[in-house]
Order: C-alpha cells, then structure tokens, then sequence
C-alpha cells in the first residue's frame, strides 16, 4: 500500500530534517572543539565568559550561558581540576566566589577556533532581531505542544496495567 505525502506531513518532515541537520553540526563542532582544544565545547563556552570578565560569579556564569547555576559549576569543576580557572573567595563576603581565568586558560581561548560559544549561539546572534523573534514564537508554541503531549503520555504510562505492577514491585523490592 503507497502512502500519500500531504503538504503538510511533507513540510513536518522537511522542519524535522532542518533540527537534524542543526543537531549534527553542533555535535560536529563540539567533538571538533574538544579534539583540537581539549575541552569540551561547554566548558570553552564557560572559559571564554570567564577570561572575557574576570571576576564574574558562578550566577552570572550561568545567566550568560543560560544554564542552571548547577550546571555551571560543574563546567567550573573541570575547568578548575585542569588548571584554567581558579576560584578565589570575595573579600566582603566569603559565600561570593569570584571566577578567574589562569595564563593557560586565557592561552586555550586564545588558541581555539571560532566560534567559541559554539555554532547555534553564534548563528543565532547573527540573526535579524525580527527573525529571531519569530523564531522564539514559533519554538516556543513548538514546546508547548510538546508539553502537552509529554503530560498525556507521563498520564498514559501512569495509568497502564503494566506501570502498575512496575510501581508495586518497585516499592516491594
């Protein structure tokens, strides 16, 4: 039996191809970064803020890169253990960590390919301000479908026989 492309399923597919091809250029350029520097892609994201400001806070790390404040030290872990930034406790406040690139680390972002943020961040700085809002807009309603259909299947899974045993023999085990 032939199946009938609709406009629509043809145009599902082609959007579909397009966040494929986005995903396997920013793995490209990740693997690419981490090859040629020794770092992984995050982690010369986070470098280059930090030899950018030094100074800077682990917060407004994480408000730069937009990630979770956990996340960005984590990245600060790594780069930490391998010698290209040092933590220093703030003089008013020892709660205050201050970030601060060592001449290694200003040396690694000096010595790395371009871009350093990555290949999307970059793109995306280059876009006009309106496409950049339209794309917003329409990832945005993108994710609110997912959501929903993320909530229906989380409920689904809940509500079948087979999660039921699973969840009883979890809690008895």
């Amino acid at each position: 039996m032939d199946t009938v492309m609709t406009p629509v399923a043809t145009q599902d597919l082609a959007v579909l191809k397009q966040f494929r091809v986005i995903f396997k250029s920013i793995r490209k350029h990740f693997h690419a970064i981490e090859n040629a520097v020794g770092v992984s892609g995050a982690q010369l994201w986070a470098l280059a803020v930090i030899v950018d400001k030094p100074g800077l806070r682990v917060t407004e790390l994480a408000r730069l890169m937009s990630v979770h404040q956990s996340t960005a030290s984590n990245l600060l872990d790594q780069l930490v253990e391998a010698g290209l930034v040092i933590r220093t406790r703030g003089s008013g406040d020892n709660r205050t960590v201050l970030l601060t690139p060592t001449q290694a680390g200003i040396e690694r972002v000096r010595n790395s390919p371009a871009p350093v943020r990555g290949l999307l961040p970059d793109a995306l700085d280059k876009l006009a301000p309106e496409t950049l809002e339209s794309l917003h807009r329409c990832l945005g309603e993108l994710l609110g479908k997912m959501e929903a259909l993320e909530k229906a299947d989380t409920l689904w899974i809940a509500n079948t026989p087979a999660s039921a045993g699973l969840t009883e023999s979890v809690h008895a085990g």
